[in-house]
């Protein structure tokens, strides 16, 4: 099933839609200052990812647990965002 992403359905409000996830989070960190989402820790999970994704790279408990608050605080801006969006 397809299911949009919380990053993704933001930018739809750009009406913008992005082939991959660095194009995606350089619109959002570019256009949407007001987020204050940082682009070093953005590319820093995205390579993570990719590692785990295609190289089947595990990720310890220790990177996940270092990313997790931080990662939490972004789903919930970009939450937040989306809500105020659609009133």
């Amino acid at each position: 099933m397809w299911r949009l992403r919380r990053d993704e359905a933001f930018v739809r409000f750009d009406r913008i839609k992005s082939n991959n996830h660095q194009c995606l989070f350089a619109h959002l960190c570019e256009k949407h200052p007001e987020l204050e989402l940082d682009w070093s820790f953005l590319e820093k999970v995205r390579t993570k990812r990719n590692e785990i994704q295609y190289y089947g790279r595990p990720a310890t408990c220790a990177e996940w647990k270092e990313i997790e608050l931080q990662m939490m605080l972004y789903i919930k801006t970009l939450k937040t965002a989306i809500e105020q969006r659609l009133k």
